[in-house]
């Protein structure tokens, strides 16, 4: 009888341990949320300063991850107020550039986004 109990009660441990859920994974987007455009090069003005507000939409799948944000490729005399974010879809972000003895125009820059998975 003992023998049952115990392969009865390592049955029922075996199955519970193996149902596990099964995240599906995030889909997003990131764009510019000005016109919902894809990200292109930011311009800057003679002394001084553009935003531009990045937004991060929820498309599907599982809506706990974070996607965490970050720039780069910014030439040295362009500035920007913090170079990251995190949150969870579907949110937006404002950077803010600002020159810094820049030559007014055009600049190229990336936006590099990932899923933080909990």
């Amino acid at each position: 009888m003992q023998k049952v109990f115990l392969f009865l009660l390592s049955l029922f441990l075996f199955t519970v341990s193996c149902n596990k859920a099964i995240k599906p994974p995030l889909n997003y987007s990131v764009t510019n949320d000005a016109n919902d455009s894809t990200m292109e090069d930011i311009y800057i003005p003679d002394l001084g300063t553009y935003t531009m507000t990045v937004k991060v939409k929820f498309l599907s799948g599982y809506q706990g991850d974070n996607v965490k944000l970050m720039l780069g490729s910014l030439p040295a005399n362009v500035k920007v107020n913090k170079d990251s974010a995190t949150g969870v879809p579907t949110y937006t972000q404002d950077f803010v550039f600002t020159d810094s003895n820049a030559v007014q125009g055009t600049y190229p820059f990336s936006v590099t986004a990932y899923t933080e998975t909990k």
